[in-house]
C-alpha cells in the first residue's frame, strides 16, 4: 500500500492546513469531510505493508464508522491501495521499500 506526505486544508481553508502521512483510502475520506480540493502537494511516496482488512480498520478507528460507510459502504470493502487509483500525481519522490 502506498503512503505519501500531503497537506490538508481543513474544510478546504488554506489558512488552516496540516500536513500528514496518508494512504489513498485516507485521501478519499478526507477529501469527503473537507472537501475535494482538500489534499494537495504529495511528496515522499513509499509503500507499507498493510492487508484491506487493517487499513479497513484502522480508518474506521481514525474517522469513524458512519463517515467510513458514507465514502465505503459494505461489510469489508476493497478501499485503494495506490495512489493513483484516486488520482494523486505520483510524480512525487518514491520510496519503494515496503515498511512493516
Amino acid at each position: 500500500m502506498q503512503t505519501a506526505i500531503v497537506e490538508i486544508l481543513l474544510n478546504g481553508n488554506i489558512q488552516h492546513t496540516v500536513t500528514r502521512r496518508v494512504t489513498p483510502a485516507e485521501i478519499v475520506l478526507l477529501k469527503h469531510i473537507h472537501g475535494d480540493d482538500s489534499v494537495v502537494a504529495p511528496v515522499e511516496i513509499e509503500s507499507v505493508k498493510r492487508s484491506n482488512a487493517d487499513e479497513v480498520n484502522r480508518l474506521k478507528l481514525q474517522y469513524g464508522d458512519e463517515a467510513f460507510k458514507a465514502v465505503f459502504p459494505g461489510a469489508m470493502p476493497k478501499v485503494p491501495s495506490e495512489l493513483s487509483e484516486v488520482g494523486v500525481d505520483t510524480g512525487a519522490k518514491a520510496k519503494d521499500e515496503p515498511k512493516a
